[in-house]
Order: C-alpha cells, then sequence, then structure tokens
C-alpha cells in the first residue's frame, strides 16, 4: 500500500528481486522526502512465504543495514499469513499495530505468543483507530 500512499510504481519490488532477480538498484525508490527509501513489494507472489525463505533477502537486509541507519518493514498481519512470523525471525526487532475497538485482546496474546515462538524481540506497540480526543496539554506530554 506505500506505493499507492507515496505515489510510486508498485514494480520493480521485492518479489521481482527474488523471483524474477531484478537489480536491487532498480527496486528502489526515492518517494520525494528527504532520507527516505522505499522498496516497494512488486509484483503479487503466489508464495510470500518462499520469498522470505530466499538467501537473497539475507543479503539484501545485510546491504541495507550497511547503507541504512533506520530500517522498516511493513509486513502482512500476523495471525492469517505466515510471513510475519518468517520475517520476524530475521529483524531486530518487531513494532506490533494494534487496531482499537477491531483487534481483540485474544488475537493481541495469539501475536505475542507466535513471535515469542520465534524468538522475536517485541520492542513495543502501537495503537491505531482510537477514536477520543487527547486534551492538548496531555498530547503535548506524549
Amino acid at each position: 500500500m506505500l506505493h499507492d500512499v507515496f505515489g510510486i510504481r508498485r514494480t520493480p519490488g521485492i518479489s521481482d528481486h527474488v523471483l524474477a532477480d531484478a537489480a536491487l538498484a532498480d527496486c528502489l525508490r526515492d518517494p520525494g522526502v528527504p532520507n527516505l527509501t522505499l522498496l516497494p513489494a512488486g509484483r503479487p507472489a503466489v508464495a510470500p512465504p518462499r520469498i522470505l525463505a530466499d538467501p537473497r533477502i539475507d543479503g539484501m537486509l545485510s546491504e541495507f543495514r550497511d547503507r541504512f541507519d533506520l530500517i522498516v518493514i511493513d509486513s502482512a498481519p500476523l495471525v492469517p499469513f505466515a510471513e510475519g512470523v518468517q520475517l520476524s525471525r530475521k529483524v531486530d526487532g518487531v513494532v506490533l499495530v494494534i487496531r482499537s475497538a477491531a483487534t481483540k485482546q485474544v488475537q493481541a496474546r495469539r501475536v505475542l505468543a507466535l513471535l515469542d515462538d520465534a524468538g522475536a524481540r517485541v520492542l513495543g506497540a502501537v495503537l491505531n483507530g482510537r477514536r477520543f480526543y487527547i486534551p492538548r496539554f496531555i498530547y503535548d506530554r506524549l
């Protein structure tokens, strides 16, 4: 979805790099925001877990660690899709995104258990979609 948000091409992207040997340099995009580089998903893949198991992913992440100060990876939800848990084994930490009034407590606990079983390091969580007013004096302190 980030390709839509930033108005960049979706292809070539990570799936094209891994499955079709597209050059990584051709997949990276400059969205016009200082100090931000994006790598879109690319063409929809038939088997996303296969992409994450490919050794080129490890090489790509290693190159990114040398090249960038901070790497943020947006993955699919962890419960219905195995890729997120698979990816959690390859990164330094995981930040959960929890939607207010949509994510049930039992789902959040299950995700934490999946990540714990995978040996992932949970850094924290972001609560989005909260629909109440935060008074300015509290908001300024956040």
